[in-house]
C-alpha cells in the first residue's frame, strides 16, 4: 500500500526540481496556507510547485524572445528642463542650500 502511495507521489512530482517541491511543502505547512491543517494530496503539492516555477518560465520566455531578436523598446517621454528658479524653490522647500564650487 505504501509503495503504491509513493509511486503516485513520484509520478506527480517527476517533472519538478527538488527545490520547487521543498518550497511547496514548506508553503503547505506554513501559516499562509489556509488548508495547512489538511493532509496534502500529490496534486496539491504539484499545483504549488508549478507556481514556484512561474518566475523560471517567465525568464525562459524572455530569453527565447531575446534569442529570436525581440528587444523590448521603452520610449522615454521627453522631459522639459527645469528652470533655475523652480529648482531653487524645491531646494528651499526641502531645507537645502546650494553650495557652489570655487568662490
Amino acid at each position: 500500500m505504501m509503495r503504491a502511495i509513493a509511486d503516485d507521489w513520484c509520478h506527480e512530482m517527476q517533472e519538478f526540481p527538488a527545490w520547487a517541491i521543498a518550497k511547496s511543502v514548506r508553503w503547505w505547512t506554513g501559516r499562509d496556507n489556509p488548508d495547512r491543517r489538511k493532509k496534502p494530496l500529490p496534486g496539491d503539492i504539484a499545483e504549488r510547485a508549478q507556481k514556484e516555477l512561474g518566475p523560471i518560465f517567465a525568464a525562459k520566455s524572455a530569453i527565447r524572445r531575446f534569442d529570436q531578436g525581440f528587444v523590448l523598446q521603452i520610449e522615454e517621454a521627453p522631459r522639459e528642463r527645469m528652470s533655475k528658479e523652480r529648482a531653487e524653490e524645491i531646494m528651499a522647500e526641502a531645507g537645502l542650500n546650494v553650495k557652489k564650487f570655487g568662490h
